[in-house]
């Protein structure tokens, strides 16, 4: 069916669209991209660019039956989905190699970077209690909060459960 032209859409991750071409080729010289990309990505139903792409007449087909909603995705998503489908793949056996590749490769990577294994936290104070933490952590720990809620709020200079903290 090579030769036939064929419009073409983008969509971005909400499933709007966000370019029309009249053809693949259009799109790739557009979007300085290889024309061949583009027609697997619209092959595979996967994203080029981390643009979803598709020809016109099925997008057609979603947006006449209400269906748009089905194309919303993420490049992210996508790549989580893609990533657990190969690991589920895997054997057992491959699974535990690759565990202990990684694991030698991180032990390589702290020998030459000791830095890297510096405790990086900060002490806080609750000036409302005139208690002093360690950390965010065992602030957080001890009055039940998420500790981004309460860097956020020392960060802000707004209250964490009704109490002002600062750090030291």
């Amino acid at each position: 069916m090579r030769g036939v032209r064929k419009p073409v859409v983008a969509i971005d991750y909400k499933g709007d669209i966000i370019g029309a071409y009249d053809s693949i080729l259009q799109a790739a010289r557009i979007n300085g991209s290889n024309p061949d990309n583009i027609y697997k990505a619209i092959q595979k139903k996967t994203f080029h660019r981390k643009v979803r792409w598709m020809y016109e007449e099925e997008y057609r087909d979603y947006w006449m039956s209400g269906r748009t909603d089905e194309l919303r995705n993420s490049y992210k998503q996508w790549k989580q989905e893609v990533a657990m489908k190969r690991r589920d793949a895997m054997t057992e056996e491959t699974r535990k190699s690759r565990a202990q590749k990684v694991s030698a490769a991180r032990k390589a990577y702290l020998k030459e970077h000791p830095e890297s294994m510096v405790k990086r936290t900060r002490r806080v104070l609750c000036v409302t209690t005139g208690e002093k933490f360690d950390s965010v952590t065992d602030f957080a720990r001890r009055y039940g909060m998420h500790i981004s809620n309460v860097s956020h709020a020392i960060r802000s200079g707004h209250r964490a459960k009704g109490m002002v903290v600062k750090y030291l």
